[in-house]
């Protein structure tokens, strides 16, 4: 019995003497743990600032892109109403004209309106059917430039 109390004796002595050494190191480990989380959470806090910095940045130019872009926007505006309202005003005009008076405006080639717009219909009637627009230009005996241009005012109007 008495070397089982001196075995624990000797055993709680040397637990004594070791675990303050590997809570020493323990704790070395721990403010190594520490300062790279502290280093980590410095490198995040300039990561999130530089972040802000270039969302405020792009926030600037997108504003200075829109107000560009509205620039240009009145810019075109402006010239449509100097260049297109004229034009439009003209021809509803001419358009009144011809219903109130009854009277047929010619058209550039010769064609009154009614058969202008007559074309127009048997262009898009023709181009649904699957047709080229050389084999339209050719069905009508037109040129392929006027038909490709009845096409496309087609897309826009």
């Amino acid at each position: 019995m008495e070397q089982f109390l001196i075995s624990f004796i000797y055993t709680a002595v040397s637990l004594a003497i070791i675990m303050p050494v590997f809570l020493l190191a323990e704790r070395r480990i721990l403010k190594k743990l520490l300062r790279v989380l502290e280093e980590k959470n410095a490198q995040l806090l300039e990561t999130i600032k530089d972040a802000d910095e270039m969302l405020d940045e792009l926030n600037r130019l997108s504003d200075y892109i829109a107000e560009l872009l509205d620039g240009k926007k009145n810019e075109l505006i402006k010239q449509k109403d100097e260049y297109v309202l004229p034009i439009e005003t003209e021809v509803e005009n001419e358009i009144e004209n011809e219903v109130e008076t009854g009277i047929d405006i010619e058209a550039d080639e010769g064609l009154s309106f009614n058969q202008e717009k007559q074309l127009h219909k048997e262009v898009y009637e023709l181009l649904e059917k699957g047709m080229s627009c050389e084999e339209i230009a050719r069905k009508l005996n037109r040129g392929k430039g006027e038909v490709q241009l009845i096409i496309d005012m087609k897309k826009y109007y």
